[in-house]
């Protein structure tokens, strides 16, 4: 990171404040989840900026790191609503067979 964007990052406090806002209504696994999404991204840039001659100590996890994690935990979280609804439908013709009989008594 650059002086400049080491300047404009948000203070411990300040960024627990912000992610509290945030992630209302989540469960601990969902924050837990979103702790690793944003370490993840972190380290993502950090590999691609020392490519480009960076160093080691640009792996911060920023404010952009946790945004964007806390919005693919909600995008899997929609995700996850889905694929639920198709592990509860029932792939066994016999049981769909005696559910029919049981609507038709």
């Amino acid at each position: 990171l650059s002086s400049d964007e080491f300047q404009r990052l948000l203070s411990f406090d300040q960024l627990v404040d912000l992610l509290a806002v945030e992630s209302e209504g989540f469960t601990g696994a969902s924050l837990a989840a979103v702790a690793r999404a944003a370490a993840s991204h972190a380290l993502e840039r950090a590999v691609f900026e020392i490519q480009e001659g960076g160093s080691i100590t640009d792996c911060l996890v920023t404010q952009q790191d946790f945004e964007l994690a806390i919005d693919d935990c909600i995008e899997s979280e929609g995700d996850g609503g889905e694929d639920e609804k198709k592990d509860q439908t029932n792939d066994d013709p016999q049981e769909d067979v005696k559910a029919d009989d049981a609507d038709t008594q």
